[in-house]
């Protein structure tokens, strides 16, 4: 994955979402989006006319990153890439002997 011009950065939990602005590397706005909330909502819509990438770290239940997605997706028509635990990358091994069993968060931590 390579550094994108205007990246929208998602940390979602079950309840919330912490997001940033990433221009040109630099963080440009941030906020907290809370489902039902209609300030958040907006303000996270309203944060950028136009994007070139979504990038997500979700510990969500599916269908709310199924929903999450698309209601990212429609605003911007990106598609959100969606981190996930792997069994290795770039030199990094996961201990776990079901990969997808770690934390995303906890993965790309290290």
């Amino acid at each position: 994955m390579t550094a994108a011009k205007r990246c929208l950065l998602m940390d979602v939990g079950n309840s919330s979402a912490k997001w940033r602005l990433a221009i040109g590397g630099k963080i440009k706005a941030r906020g907290l989006y809370r489902p039902g909330d209609d300030a958040s909502r907006a303000a996270l819509l309203g944060c950028a006319p136009e994007l070139d990438a979504i990038w997500v770290s979700s510990v969500a239940r599916d269908e709310a990153q199924v929903a999450f997605a698309t209601m990212l997706k429609s605003r911007w028509e990106v598609e959100p890439w969606f981190a996930r635990a792997e069994a290795e990358s770039l030199g990094l091994i996961n201990s776990y002997v079901e990969p997808h069993r770690m934390g995303v968060d906890r993965w790309l931590a290290m």
